[in-house]
């Protein structure tokens, strides 16, 4: 038991177990007077230099981290990816631009359908018959002529047969 400059009273007395959990946090004080200024400090001059800005995930922190010194600066940013914002209006059509160049040969299209069949054209004069022939004269009566075959020999599946013939009339 500890009790404080209080002994024949013992009213302030409390017994020192462990330590308990942190209690809630208070409400925040009264701000305090201004204080005296500081003294000047070296005149130094210090660069500043934006090393990189790169996007963090969305609902992550916004950071800047110096990975110069106090003299040279170099600053690295993350700063989280905002929402998707609402969709704009379309805004005015731009300048038409330059002529870009010319692209590769795309794939053959699908044939087109067909297209509707065109008038009939207008038909032609008919001309004059020609005048007849004279009647030409009768012919001798033909023969038949008759063949006599000798001998007929093959060769190989696709080469030409040979045949001899032996008597013919005229």
């Amino acid at each position: 038991m500890n009790c404080q400059n209080n002994y024949p009273y013992f009213r302030n007395c409390f017994i020192i177990g462990p330590t308990g959990p942190t209690g809630p946090m208070g409400l925040p004080g009264v701000t305090g007077p201004t204080g005296p200024m500081g003294a000047t400090g070296p005149a130094t001059v210090a660069t500043i230099k934006i090393n990189s800005v790169k996007t963090g995930e969305p609902g992550s922190f916004a950071s800047i981290e110096n990975i110069g010194d106090d003299k040279n600066v170099i600053l690295d940013f993350i700063i989280p990816c905002g929402a998707t914002g609402l969709k704009g209006e379309i805004g005015p059509q731009g300048e038409r631009g330059e002529k870009g160049e010319k692209g590769d040969k795309g794939e053959q299209g699908l044939p087109g359908h067909k297209g509707d069949t065109g008038s009939i054209g207008v038909p032609g004069e008919v001309g004059p018959p020609g005048p007849m022939g004279p009647k030409g004269e009768k012919g001798d009566p033909g023969t038949i002529p008759i063949i006599k075959i000798g001998n007929v020999q093959t060769g190989e599946p696709g080469t030409k047969a040979v045949v001899t013939i032996t008597e013919e009339n005229d």
